[in-house]
């Protein structure tokens, strides 16, 4: 695995990790969620699982219907 790929696979397990927190934290599960997003529920297992990873547009909505903030920082 060269270092972007690392990069990437440790910044989409930090996002499922704290989505699945939140979710706990607001008890609802991937059903709900996929009715909060307008997403199929096996869309919503895909992603947590890492079977397909999403668009940034599709991430966003989960995010937003969470309520998680995507921050950008510098890597500096």
């Amino acid at each position: 695995m060269n270092e972007y790929e690392k990069y990437f696979n440790s910044f989409y397990t930090e996002c499922m990790l704290q989505i699945k927190k939140k979710m706990l934290d607001l008890e609802i599960g991937q059903r709900e969620l996929a009715e909060m997003t307008g997403l199929k529920q096996p869309a919503i297992s895909r992603m947590f699982n890492m079977d397909a990873i999403p668009r940034l547009d599709t991430l966003m909505k989960v995010l937003f219907a969470v309520g998680i903030e995507l921050k950008i920082d510098s890597k500096d």
